[in-house]
C-alpha cells in the first residue's frame, strides 16, 4: 500500500516501511498490491530509501509467517484461559472465545507493521502481556498489590477488538477494516465484552461493577487519547496492563529497527518523556482507593 512515496511492504522478516524518492511512476509500474519483487534499500538511515525494485516468481505463500502450528495456538489459548479462575470472567470467556472468533483470535496478528504482524502474533503479543502481569505478581515487592484475576483478564482481552479492526485476504497482507476505523480496537473491545457480558444469567451489582471495571482496562491501555485510549488508566490494573502491552511492543524483534539506542530509541522516549504522567496517574488511583 502506497501513501505518497511510502511503501509498506512483508518480508521474510516481517512488515517493512521505506521509502521511494525516485523513479516513482517505473516503481508504480512494476509493482502492485499482492505481488513479489526484490527490493534493494538502503537502510541506515531513519528513511529508509528504495533504490531498485525487480519482480520475482517467488511464491507469495512463502511470504506466509507463523508464530505457533494450529495446534501449539490452540493450546496456548486455552492455557491461558484455564488460568483465569474467576467464575464470571470464565462464564465470559466461554462466550469471548468460542466459535469463529476463537479461530480468528489464535490466527490474526496485533498489528501490521509495528509489532506481532505475523499469523499469530496477536496470541504471542496476549501471551506476553499475560506473563508480565503473572511476574510482577510473583514479585515479592509488588505482589498482592493488585486485582490478579482483574489483571491477567484484562491482559487476555485487552486487544480482542483487533479481531475485526484488520482484514486478512490472503494471509500476506492484513488491511485495515475501514467500517470498524471510526471505533478502533479499544472501544470495540469493550463493546464486544459488554455484549458477551449480556449473555450472561443472574449477574449480580458486584459482577457489573467487575465487568465495567474489565471494560475500563481495556478502553484505557494505550494510556492518552493521543496514542488511541479512549479514557487514560484510572486503576492500578488497568494502569498495569498499560505497561505490559506497552513492553511486549517495545521488546518484540519488528520494532528494534525504530527502538534500538542506534537508531535514537524513538518510541520509549515516550516512555521517559510522559513517566510524569504515570506518576499523576499512580498517584489518582491511589486517592481513588482513599476514597
Amino acid at each position: 500500500m502506497r501513501n505518497g512515496n511510502s511503501v509498506d511492504f512483508m518480508t521474510k522478516d516481517g512488515f517493512k516501511k521505506a521509502f521511494v524518492w525516485e523513479n516513482l511512476d517505473d516503481f508504480k509500474e512494476k509493482s502492485s498490491k499482492g505481488s513479489v519483487f526484490y527490493i534493494e534499500a538502503n537502510w541506515d538511515a531513519d528513511f529508509p530509501s528504495i533504490t531498485s525494485i525487480t519482480p520475482s516468481e517467488t511464491p507469495k505463500e512463502e511470504f506466509i509467517i507463523s508464530e505457533y502450528t494450529d495446534e501449539e495456538a490452540e493450546d496456548l489459548l486455552q492455557s491461558l484461559i484455564d488460568q483465569i479462575s474467576e467464575p464470571l470472567f470464565q462464564e465470559l470467556n466461554k462466550i469471548l472465545f468460542s466459535g469463529p472468533r476463537r479461530e480468528l483470535f489464535k490466527s490474526f496478528p496485533a498489528g501490521r507493521r509495528n509489532h506481532h504482524s505475523a499469523r499469530g502474533g496477536l496470541l504471542k503479543h496476549t501471551f506476553e502481556v499475560f506473563e508480565f502481569v503473572k511476574a510482577l505478581h510473583a514479585s515479592p515487592v509488588f505482589g498482592g498489590t493488585f486485582d490478579l484475576q482483574l489483571a491477567l483478564q484484562g491482559a487476555l482481552c485487552h486487544d480482542y477488538g483487533k479481531i475485526y479492526e484488520y482484514i486478512i485476504k490472503d494471509e500476506i497482507s492484513p488491511e485495515i477494516n475501514y467500517w470498524m476505523l471510526s471505533a478502533g480496537h479499544l472501544a470495540l473491545g469493550a463493546e464486544l465484552i459488554a455484549d458477551a457480558a449480556s449473555r450472561i444469567q443472574g449477574k449480580t451489582k458486584q459482577d457489573l461493577i467487575r465487568l465495567e471495571s474489565l471494560k475500563h482496562i481495556v478502553r484505557s491501555h494505550h494510556l492518552k487519547p493521543e496514542w488511541g485510549a479512549v479514557v487514560a488508566p484510572a486503576t492500578k490494573e488497568a494502569f498495569l496492563v498499560f505497561l505490559a502491552d506497552y513492553w511486549s511492543m517495545i521488546t518484540d524483534k519488528e520494532a528494534e529497527s525504530e527502538l534500538v539506542p542506534e537508531a535514537g530509541f524513538k518510541k520509549s522516549q515516550n516512555f521517559r518523556e510522559n513517566f510524569i504522567d504515570f506518576q499523576f496517574l499512580a498517584g489518582l488511583s491511589d486517592q481513588e482507593e482513599r476514597e
